[in-house]
């Protein structure tokens, strides 16, 4: 049985019911319309099972966040500001450095807090390890890779893929120490990011981050 693309269900019953040979059939449902998946063409891609999972190392099929189904619908806005609060993050990396937040507020290497949010120059972010507006990560590279998760340069044939494609990372650099953590959050919001993405191990808890992390909920930003 073929069903046109302009026929109502509802007629297709009405149809069926009224046909003459009903006992022939054993179904009936309008003609679905499916669309491919969006498969970036980024090398690496393949190897990033947590965004699609075909089970090709060995895992899981489907064990994944659905990524190529959310792509179709939404590959991310421009406009959305994901801070990486970490070890810092590479913002010259090839598949990162286009999408690296810019302070438009502030003007480049004239030693002058000119949007006044007490920290100079910060073009892309901050280093509160080492009080500095270079937030470059360090050998580990922990932080680039969850900026590269967030949001890597995506469909461009380089490297991976990131969640989201579009959008900016601010880089911003945190030592081991617990009270670099408070100011980084706040600067975070402060400065317009929307998601702050962090992770550290402690088996102690703290009531100044635990303010921080209330500051950046009570100004509608999402913490990770």
């Amino acid at each position: 049985l073929t069903i046109s693309d302009n026929s109502d269900p509802y007629d297709v019953a009405i149809n069926l019911e009224s046909g003459s040979n009903l006992n022939s059939i054993d179904f009936a449902e309008p003609k679905i319309a499916y669309e491919s998946a969006t498969i970036p063409n980024d090398p690496l891609f393949n190897q990033q099972v947590g965004l699609h999972n075909t089970g090709q190392t060995g895992g899981t099929p489907d064990a994944d966040i659905d990524a190529p189904e959310a792509w179709n619908v939404e590959t991310g806005d421009e406009n959305i500001i994901v801070a990486v609060v970490d070890t810092g993050v590479d913002i010259d990396h090839p598949d990162i450095a286009s999408n690296i937040w810019i302070n438009e507020d502030e003007i480049p290497n004239n030693n002058i807090d000119d949007d006044g949010n007490n920290y100079v120059d910060d073009i892309n972010g901050w280093n509160f390890q080492g009080n500095n507006n270079n937030p470059s990560g360090d050998l580990s590279g922990h932080g680039t890779n969850m900026a590269g998760i967030a949001a890597s340069v995506t469909n461009n044939g380089l490297g991976t893929a990131g969640t989201c494609w579009n959008c900016k990372i601010m880089a911003i650099r945190n030592g081991p120490f617990l009270t670099e953590t408070p100011e980084s959050i706040i600067y975070a919001v402060d400065n317009d990011a929307d998601v702050i993405v962090t992770a550290w191990v402690s088996s102690q808890t703290s009531q100044v981050l635990e303010v921080a992390f209330e500051y950046a909920k009570s100004n509608n930003v999402v913490a990770i």
